[in-house]
């Protein structure tokens, strides 16, 4: 099959509303390594992207990219960076539409799933990753879109596969052509390795934003290794403006034996830290999709987490970790005392957590959506 991916978004700006921070690779994003798992399949894939997040270095990749201008955002430089308008997608679609068997728009409140759904709707799928309203002005142009555009536009004519629980809840309430299997990323599992030898330490991987919530980690890692084991590290892989504060914190609270800042790793070393890891903590208040709790789950590191990563429900209900609204240390000593089964339900669920896999699982939704329709 060819295939065409609409994601304008390659990855998430490091602040609200601040420019798009350029990276030299995007080799590792959450959406190419996506498109790896068509590849690995036999299938041809071209991402289209906003020309915003063109790397700085020229990179040969396995999938065509196509970048193209943000005109939202050269018109008025405070445009909302979630809400890109890509020059010239609507006469790319039209004249490729023929080339292309399975288009795969993300987010249905967005200029690529309109493009999609005009142009060629038994084609394409939309992938929802939102699960609530876009609260940009008092949510009213999202609530105007999908109740006119997706419920009446669009019903019917596209297929809509949910990256979540919460997120298929929602667009549920507006198409009824909407899958029963969720489907997110996944990762390249072959970059992973699974390590059951763990050592008494913990990580988190993340940059040091606010939102991050790293300092009530912090605080939590210190209860539990002052009530139940002051030998286990717990090692901060990544930076941030919240560096130097948490730095004060951990020798406020006396920890600093125990807390290792890592600053950022490379690929290498930050898969051995994390394997050799008994648990991955998270506590964001704003993240929905972090690659880096799969990319840890294939390392059969458990996760640890609050409910707000959209993966947390398939966490739990799978056993390879715990989610909870708000994890204290009795949690984290709850990990420690059942690493063992949570370990080994992560080295069970391995190959679903694949790129390789989601793209099986896309690719069956779409063909049995299409042998529906053709019955009807």
């Amino acid at each position: 099959m060819n295939i065409l991916i609409i994601n304008p978004l390659l990855y998430t700006p490091k602040a609200k509303g601040a420019p798009v921070h350029k990276l030299s690779t995007i080799k590792h994003t959450m959406i190419y390594n996506y498109a790896l798992g068509f590849t690995q399949l036999g299938h041809r894939v071209t991402i289209i992207a906003s020309d915003e997040y063109r790397p700085t270095q020229p990179e040969q990749y396995e999938v065509e990219m196509v970048f193209l201008p943000n005109i939202a955002k050269k018109a008025i430089q405070r445009w909302p960076n979630g809400f890109p308008i890509l020059g010239g997608l609507w006469s790319y679609v039209r004249r490729n539409r023929n080339k292309y068997d399975l288009i795969i728009a993300s987010e249905t409140f967005t200029q690529q799933a309109f493009v999609a759904a005009m142009l060629a709707p038994a084609k394409s799928v939309i992938w929802q990753e939102m699960h609530h309203h876009s609260p940009h002005l008092h949510g009213i142009p999202s609530r105007i879109w999908h109740g006119i555009v997706v419920k009446h536009m669009f019903s019917g004519k596209v297929k809509f596969v949910a990256r979540s629980q919460a997120a298929k809840a929602f667009i549920a309430r507006y198409s009824k052509n909407v899958s029963d299997i969720i489907i997110d990323h996944g990762v390249n599992i072959d970059n992973f390795s699974t390590v059951t030898q763990k050592r008494k330490q913990f990580v988190v991987v993340a940059n040091l934003f606010d939102y991050k919530r790293v300092d009530e980690i912090i605080d939590k890692f210190a209860k539990f290794i002052a009530k139940y084991d002051n030998t286990y590290k717990l090692y901060l892989a990544g930076d941030g403006e919240m560096r130097q504060k948490l730095e004060q914190q951990v020798g406020e609270l006396g920890i600093a034996e125990n807390v290792v800042f890592c600053g950022f790793l490379s690929h290498q070393d930050l898969s051995r830290i994390v394997g050799e890891s008994q648990a991955s903590l998270v506590r964001t208040v704003k993240d929905l999709n972090m690659v880096s709790i799969p990319e840890t789950l294939a390392c059969a590191t458990p996760i640890l987490t609050n409910t707000t990563p959209l993966l947390a429900n398939y966490i739990a209900e799978t056993g390879m970790g715990i989610a909870k609204p708000d994890w204290n240390e009795d949690d984290i000593q709850t990990m420690v005392a059942n690493n063992a089964e949570f370990v080994d339900n992560c080295i069970k669920h391995h190959y679903e957590l694949s790129s390789k896999y989601r793209a099986e699982l896309m690719i069956k939704i779409f063909n049995d959506n299409n042998e529906n329709s053709a019955d009807k």
